[in-house]
This record gives C-alpha cells, structure tokens and sequence, in this order.
C-alpha cells in the first residue's frame, strides 16, 4: 500500500504579535506539531524575491497569507503558476467605518482595494463568522470558509490562577485603543450605577496604554494628497483616559487619592486602589494577554452597531468560555450566534443560559439591569461561565478547529480543479 504523501503548507504572516499570530502562526504551528504526519508546514515573515522562485513556491501545495502580500496581486499569480493553491485569511473588514480610529486613513489610502483584489484572486479564502463567509461569498470569492478562532487550552498563558484582592464582583473590560464608540454603550450605566451597587462591584478596564502616535493631514496648495504627520502622543492624550472618564463617571466614584494616582501614569504599576469601584490594568504582550482574566468575574463587551463591528469574530465568547466566565454582550453581529441567553422576556431566567444580552434599542436601560440582576444572583456568575465553557469548549478548541481546517486544506487539493484561477 502506497504511504500517501504528506502535504506541503507555506504559511506567510502579516505580523508576529497581532492577526499574523492568531490567524496563521498559532495554528499552523499546531498543526505541524500534532499532524505532522499528514502536513509539513514553513512559516516565513519576507517571501523570497531572488534566486530559483519557481523551484521555491513549486515545493510547496498551500501557500496561506494574511489579507495581501502585493497591492497587484502579482506574487499570488506567481505562486498561482508554480502549482500553489493559495489561501487568503480576512479576520476584519477592509472597510472602516467612521467610528474607528483609522478612518480617515483607510479612506485617504483606500486599504481595502488591494485586500480585496487579494480575496478574488486567491483560490479560497478563510474567515472567521458565517456572517463574514456570506459576505465574501457574495462579493469576491465563492470558495469562502469559516475557521473561528480558537484557544489552546491549558497551554501557557491559557492556565489562569485566578486570585483575588476584594470581594465586590469584578466586571472588566478587554479591549483596544479602537473601541471607544463600543464604552460608550456603557456611559449610562455608569452613570446610573446606585451607590449601594457601587459598593459591591469593581469595574476594570484592562488593555490601558498611552503609547502610541497622533496622525494630522494638512492639506498643502499644488498637491494632489495631504500631507501626513505623525508624533507620538502625549499620555494625556491616549484615547484609554476616556475610557476611564467612561468607566469612573469622570473619576467621581473612585477616591481622590486614587484618582491623582491614575492620572499620574504610573506605566506598568499595578494599580494599588484593590478595593475601589474601578481598576486599571495596563496592557501586556500578546504573549501574556489572557492573564487579564486572572482578575474579572463577568467580562462585559458591548459592541457599536455598524458594518464593520458586523462581521467581527466571537473571540471575547470565546475567550470567556475558556475562562469560565459569563459574558454580558450587545446582541448583534458575532454576538448574535453560539449564545443562549440567561434573561428572556417576562423575567423568565434560563438555566441552560451560557450569557447575558443586551438589545441595542435597550442600552440605556438594560446594561443597569443585567449588572444589577448579576450582583443580586451572585451564584449565577459560576453556573453561567460553567454553561458558557461547556458549550464552547469542542467546538472552538485549538485541536477542533486544526482538524476542520486540516479537512479543508485536503478538500481543496482534492478538488483542485474547482478552485482554480
């Protein structure tokens, strides 16, 4: 019996910390070690552009990128021509909507041209919703699948020693310098929030970061495009103070002394105020991001309606669910499926729930309503994330979704004639 030859993966990330990590090394990485039988898989950050190319990309059966390699597509089409079967990965939409921070930049720079001429000439491509897959379907490439993103379980900084330094009930946020329309949701909750509450809860915004830098376009006569200047920002200027303007009804539930501690920018510091309404937890390398979760009860993640929020991927369920903890969302876009809510019309409590949502229409109201029910059920916090956990953990383990893409990558080369350009 002939031994069926082994299949040649060339894998080409965008990055090595961000979507390059999480949509191309971390699997494929898992694959080579757990499937080597059936894979050999090459990851490099710089394809080649001297020497014997065709004998280089000829070896290999799958090339996988990362939204584009060139704006004209040109190195797709050489890969194209050497025998490869080439797999362009979308996690986002190309197009930003005006509430993101890089608007204006994607606009002046029309970044989605060049991604979306990659999706139509690539053989297939892979996403990470249905709701996505259906769009891409649609509009550029038919040869669309679904790969969620999914967590290596018990595996480095996916084992959490979860400890505790107070008593109230600990509803954090995770998130980036991009999701300030999404806090907003929460400002009236905030707001609103009784004092008796208060003294129960703990909000925590975990991710906070002043580095970065201000982009300006001056528009100068005689010139066609503006002109880009950029500087880094000063820490007073990070967007993260309004998300804590957001969080602490600009600082009026914390202390006085906690609040001059706060805007005094003690990088890195633990926040040393354990047992106040709010907390701040700044950033940590993508290496050690999940450890946020050491520290939060109930992960809350509202999400701003429009079309790139839209086709966002469910990871924040995700992550929870292997936290064991519930998650309170916006019930839209990639909220708006693998979720049974708790809470359901009349009062009705489900216990088969695996979240809490909240309708968009119902977000001045229902955000105080969810917290305040939570803090008045505590016991529902454990039973809630163990449902979440339980729903999630085939489905979207690292070992569930290295198989499906495995089946996919066969399919492809099976079929090759299909998915042809």
């Amino acid at each position: 019996m002939t031994k069926e030859r082994k299949i040649n993966i060339l894998v080409i990330p965008s990055d090595k910390y961000g979507c390059g990590f999480w949509r191309s090394v971390n699997p494929h990485t898992y694959m080579a070690i757990n499937m080597q039988e059936k894979f050999n898989v090459d990851i490099i950050y710089t394809p080649p552009t001297l020497g014997n190319l065709e004998e280089f990309y000829g070896k290999y059966d799958i090339v996988h990128i990362h939204k584009k390699l060139d704006d004209n597509c040109e190195l797709i089409h050489f890969m194209q021509k050497c025998g490869c079967m080439v797999i362009d990965d979308i996690d986002d939409s190309p197009k930003l909507d005006k509430e993101h921070p890089l608007y204006l930049s994607s606009v002046n720079d029309k970044w989605y041209i060049p991604i979306n001429k990659s999706l139509e000439a690539a053989n297939a491509v892979t996403t990470t919703t249905n709701i996505f897959s259906k769009e891409i379907k649609e509009e550029l490439n038919k040869n669309t699948f679904v790969l969620p993103n999914a967590l290596p379980e018990g595996e480095g900084q996916f084992v959490l020693n979860k400890t505790r330094k107070t008593d109230r009930i600990r509803f954090g946020i995770v998130c980036s310098s991009s999701h300030y329309h999404d806090l907003l949701i929460l400002k009236d909750m905030v707001e609103k929030m009784p004092k008796e509450y208060l003294d129960k809860i703990q909000f925590q915004l975990c991710g906070f970061d002043t580095r970065g830098t201000t982009t300006f376009y001056k528009r100068v006569s005689g010139q066609d495009k503006p002109v880009v200047e950029k500087r880094d920002i000063l820490p007073s200027e990070s967007v993260w103070n309004e998300y804590e303007r957001i969080m602490t009804n600009n600082y009026s539930i914390i202390s006085e002394e906690h609040r001059k501690w706060l805007l005094e920018y003690h990088a890195n510091e633990e926040d040393p105020f354990f047992d106040e309404a709010y907390r701040r937890f700044w950033t940590l390398k993508i290496e050690k991001y999940y450890q946020q979760y050491n520290q939060i009860d109930v992960l809350m993640a509202p999400l701003y309606e429009n079309h790139f929020n839209s086709v966002k991927s469910n990871l924040k369920f995700v992550e929870s669910a292997f936290a064991h903890i519930p998650v309170i969302a916006t019930d839209f876009g990639p909220y708006s499926f693998d979720r049974i809510p708790v809470l359901v019309k009349g009062g009705t409590v489900n216990k088969q729930g695996n979240c809490f949502l909240v309708e968009t229409r119902k977000n001045k109201k229902d955000w105080l309503k969810t917290i305040k029910w939570i803090v008045d059920n505590p016991n529902s916090i454990k039973w809630v994330g163990e449902n979440l956990y339980k729903d999630y953990k085939n489905t979207y383990s690292v070992k569930a979704v290295a198989q499906k893409r495995a089946n996919i990558y066969t399919k492809i080369l099976k079929e090759k004639e299909k998915f042809k350009k």
